[in-house]
């Protein structure tokens, strides 16, 4: 099956991203189905979440077809992801806080073509810089939107403007997690050598069901079966985050800290992915939990 070539970078001036949002112009295609509009949840407007249009059908061979049809349809995706990271970014729904009324199939789709990205990833990636190390968001999703708002200029968002490295615990405690997970992760697909995007302690199952992950996605797709395969899907996803990511050749991030296991970085690139039991890997343990105490035997003060 074909597949067209990553996009360009958005430190080259994307063209695309200084031409206003799409939205006039697919709400007259007659391909593009009416938008569904959900329900107010929890005191919240929601926002209604456009349709992945219908393609049309192609003439010619059934090979041709059906490479036309792969490139077709991953054209559609790449301006649908960009038309929802446009409104969801933008001042109107960004400043308020509210939900964003994304569907089922919505998310389903955010995490099928995000997924396909991070597999191809090592556990160790790599960023030139510039760039922006962006700690814990933990759902508060107009942070996440002032940060982006910090490297904005008059014509091109913020989000296009550098380089990022996010260190993992993008989920539980605030009350947008799932805003977060589905901007960053369709930014990672447009964006895969722009944006780092790397595993904290709550991308695991058994944090994430605890400390409101899995409760906001019971609240906010109201069919429990949904709700659930919806929640399996992200945990599956987060399995292929990477763990930690080298920046201009000599910068270790990552969510945690650096194991006692670790002496040179092969050994974390020796990490099996996907782990779906960090616990089972003591570098990945560390990657993910590991803080820093002052005194602990065994780590000398850096020399830096």
């Amino acid at each position: 099956m074909a597949s067209l070539p990553p996009p360009p970078s958005p430190l080259d001036k994307d063209p695309s991203l200084l031409r206003p949002a799409a939205s006039p112009a697919l709400a007259k295609d007659p391909s593009m189905p009416p938008p569904a509009i959900s329900p107010t949840v929890n005191g919240s407007p929601a926002v209604p979440s456009p349709q992945l249009p219908i393609l049309p059908p192609s003439s010619g061979s059934s090979g041709e077809r059906d490479d036309e049809t792969a490139e077709d349809s991953e054209a559609l995706l790449r301006r649908q992801f960009r038309l929802l990271v446009r409104k969801c970014t933008s001042k109107k729904h960004s400043k308020r806080g509210h939900y964003y009324a994304f569907t089922y199939n919505d998310v389903v789709a955010v995490i099928k073509a995000v997924k396909k990205v991070l597999i191809k990833e090592p556990p160790l990636i790599e960023m030139k810089v510039p760039c922006a190390v962006i700690g814990d968001l933990h759902g508060q999703y107009t942070d996440l939107c002032r940060i982006f708002d910090m490297f904005r200029d008059d014509k091109t968002p913020g989000y296009a403007m550098t380089r990022y490295v996010f260190l993992g615990d993008y989920v539980d405690r605030g009350r947008q997690s799932l805003e977060i997970v589905m901007i960053l992760f369709m930014l990672k697909y447009l964006y895969p050598t722009q944006f780092a995007l790397l595993r904290g302690n709550h991308e695991c199952r058994a944090i994430n069901k605890a400390y409101g992950f899995f409760a906001e996605i019971k609240e906010r797709f109201l069919d429990p079966k949904k709700a659930v395969e919806l929640f399996e899907m992200f945990n599956e996803c987060f399995t292929h985050l990477p763990l930690a990511c080298l920046v201009a050749g000599n910068i270790l991030c990552m969510h945690g800290g650096i194991s006692s296991k670790i002496k040179t970085r092969d050994d974390i690139m020796k990490v099996p992915k996907p782990i779906k039991d960090v616990a089972t890997n003591q570098i990945a343990t560390d990657l993910l939990w590991a803080d820093p105490m002052e005194g602990l035997p065994g780590f000398p003060h850096d020399t830096f």
